[in-house]
């Protein structure tokens, strides 16, 4: 039976053993504690948000700032710019988590306190399509587009060039939350990223694409489609 399984299911499965999730996200995170205090007179280049919006889920901000790191004198093809540290978190998990109030107050907040010049957001989510402040920038909003930003989070993971401060408000709950963050097996065989608790992690990943990957500055236009044997409009949006 060992030889016919992997490791990991028959730990779980046979031995009924604990040893973690199957295809974690960000194994990284296992392997070495990024969750360590902001050394104090590192140089702030620029400081931008993620913002993940739920009327059905949490809401969540991430602040991330980047800091000088002098091994970018030596320059890499492909190799994220700066190091990058989360500074501060906001998560609205209650019954109101679409508290609209809330949400441009906090943001409000978290841009005078860190200087943030720009947040990403999910072109998807209907409130931050139809209110789109200067300071807000669409992702990308494809069907694989989340993929493409854990790839951008795991890139700086890889190079040692995202920390998060063991000091800043909310930020030691986002760790936990992204090493839980995994994938799972359908029943064709597919492997399906789980979206379950998982809104603070999409907030930085949104906030990782302002820095390294490409962002669209204009939130799409929704489109409306009429059903003509019911009379009902669907909301659609090109992403």
């Amino acid at each position: 039976m060992r030889d016919l399984l992997d490791e990991y299911t028959f730990a779980r499965r046979i031995a009924g053993k604990s040893i973690g999730l199957q295809f974690q996200v960000y194994p990284q995170l296992d392997f070495r504690n990024r969750l360590v205090e902001m050394p104090r007179g590192l140089e702030v280049l620029t400081s931008v948000g993620g913002i993940d919006y739920g009327t059905v889920h949490p809401t969540a901000l991430v602040v991330v700032s980047i800091v000088r790191d002098h091994s970018d004198d030596v320059p890499a093809i492909g190799q994220p710019k700066g190091k990058a540290w989360v500074r501060e978190v906001w998560f609205n998990d209650g019954r109101d988590s679409g508290d609209t109030f809330e949400l441009n107050f906090n943001r409000n907040r978290l841009e005078r306190k860190f200087g943030v010049y720009r947040w990403g957001a999910d072109p998807n989510e209907r409130f931050m399509a139809k209110n789109d402040p200067a300071s807000v920038q669409n992702v990308a909003g494809a069907r694989h587009a989340r993929e493409y930003r854990i790839g951008l989070v795991t890139a700086r993971l890889n190079q040692d060039k995202l920390f998060f401060d063991l000091n800043g408000e909310g930020v030691p709950g986002l760790y936990n939350e992204m090493r839980r963050v995994h994938r799972y097996k359908t029943r064709d065989g597919r492997i399906e990223l789980r979206r379950y608790l998982d809104d603070r992690a999409a907030a930085l990943e949104d906030a990782i694409e302002v820095i390294d990957g490409r962002v669209y500055r204009t939130m799409p236009s929704p489109m409306q489609r009429r059903y003509r044997q019911t009379g009902r409009v669907r909301e659609l949006r090109r992403v």
